[in-house]
């Protein structure tokens, strides 16, 4: 790990096991597994407001709800992560980034892929406006 220095204005922060118990418990919304959640997870959903979609996520890996449609969990394959898994979850903010990704709009040369699904759609449904906007929604949202 890397040399890490604390800054001179950082505070110390201590809780009691009760204490931590608690907050578990109120951030993971009173959910079965709060107790095997590390402080790290617990304190990353805080300060990125992603909490309900990746208790989603855990919900479906834990076997109380269907597993999403993102990609499926998957191990580890490589210590020091090795004995755990891997899963996406669904967040809104993540949209922006996974249209680009899935256009290549980000990197690349351009949008071939964009360019011919919407002149696809324009030729197919053009006539209908309303009909055009729900297939432009369905290819670049997968949402009718």
């Amino acid at each position: 790990m890397a040399n890490q220095t604390i800054p001179p204005d950082a505070e110390k922060l201590s809780v009691t096991l009760k204490q931590l118990t608690h907050l578990k418990s109120e951030v993971l919304l009173g959910a079965p597994y709060a107790s095997r959640v590390s402080f790290g997870l617990l304190f990353r959903l805080v300060m990125t407001d992603d909490t309900v979609p990746v208790l989603r996520q855990i919900d479906a890996l834990e076997g109380r709800r269907p597993l999403s449609t993102s990609k499926q969990p998957a191990p580890f394959k490589h210590p020091p992560l090795a004995p755990f898994w891997h899963a996406h979850y669904f967040s809104s903010r993540h949209t922006l980034r996974n249209i680009g990704e899935r256009w290549n709009i980000a990197r690349g040369p351009g949008n071939n892929d964009l360019s011919s699904a919407l002149n696809g759609i324009a030729e197919q449904h053009g006539h209908d406006p309303d009909k055009c906007k729900r297939c432009v929604s369905h290819t670049l949202f997968g949402v009718s």
